[in-house]
């Protein structure tokens, strides 16, 4: 519904204000959506499938990205940029006709619950290994929001890399993710999690530090080869590390808590990066290994997040 609002608002040239607004409530609810559906995925496979059914989910989400964007400008050949939210719509309306047949395997509690958000968040922050995977998570959406916010807008002001230069870039992270998915599930069932997700964090940290010595076009292309490599390992295993330490009959709530701490970090990464680029931007190197310096403290939650795990166990 907000979506087709949102192309109706583009039509009728509604103020900023009102395009704001609609992006505020259609990103909320993109955040009430993702915390579900990893949980769904995680209720109708067995243990053993998880980390491949993960890694599954997230070249579907990829795909996504890279098809939404040029299937958009396709369209708008032929119709109104404003008309093309329709169509996203009519998909979302398909979207939830397909989900709303897949049976939950896991039976809600029928007893009342006084749980709220507040309430749900305390009793995560006072829960020593949900702690530091929430930590963990922050810092993880901290440094990959980079990519998006802070990278581009170095790429062509530092770097002066046209705007098609970057588009290719992210092409290769769509790319790369396609390809690189199914390896690295194998990656991932074969090391295990506890080893996965330190590893892949600081692999994160190096990518986004060779950023910092690319010179141009060839430099930042394999720095986004090491990122990609590193957010195929990353993904699979996280969602399935949270997976296996929730309670059963709560996993939406444990997912919903982790996902806040993601939105978190999320929120505060353009002002991260804002503020390093314009304190350290003209350094590249300093700049970037500090923002690789978020991946170290990134891995360090996690190997105590595993550690926690494995002795509980």
């Amino acid at each position: 519904m907000f979506i087709a609002s949102l192309g109706t608002q583009i039509m009728l040239e509604a103020p900023l204000w009102s395009l704001a607004l609609n992006m505020v409530i259609t990103s909320s609810l993109r955040g009430c959506f993702e915390p579900v559906s990893y949980a769904l995925v995680s209720d109708v496979c067995h243990q053993d499938q998880r980390i491949a059914a993960f890694g599954l989910q997230r070249m579907g989400t990829n795909l996504g990205w890279a098809v939404g964007p040029a299937l958009g400008g396709i369209l708008t050949i032929w119709i109104s940029y404003g008309a093309v939210f329709y169509i996203a719509a009519g998909g979302m309306i398909i979207a939830a006709i397909v989900t709303m047949r897949i049976e939950d395997p896991i039976v809600a509690s029928t007893a009342k619950s006084d749980d709220n958000v507040l309430r749900a968040l305390g009793a995560a922050v006072r829960e020593p290994t949900l702690r530091w995977l929430m930590a963990g998570t922050f810092l993880a959406a901290l440094i990959a929001t980079q990519m998006y916010s802070t990278l581009s807008i170095y790429l062509t002001d530092e770097l002066s890399l046209t705007k098609a230069d970057v588009g290719v870039l992210y092409t290769i992270n769509g790319i790369g993710v396609l390809l690189l998915q199914l390896p690295a599930v194998a990656a991932v069932q074969r090391f295990g999690i506890s080893t996965v997700l330190p590893w892949a964090s600081l692999f994160n940290a190096l990518g986004f530090a060779l950023v910092g010595l690319a010179l141009g076009f060839p430099g930042a292309s394999l720095a986004m080869v090491v990122i990609t490599s590193s957010e195929v390992m990353f993904a699979p295993a996280h969602q399935t590390a949270i997976a296996e330490i929730a309670d059963p009959a709560h996993r939406g709530r444990t997912y919903g808590v982790v996902g806040f701490a993601q939105l978190a970090g999320v929120a505060a990464a353009p002002l991260v990066g804002g503020l390093l680029l314009d304190g350290t931007g003209h350094n590249h190197v300093a700049m970037w290994a500090l923002i690789g310096c978020i991946g170290i403290a990134q891995a360090i939650c996690f190997v105590t997040f595993t550690r926690r795990v494995t002795s509980r166990a």
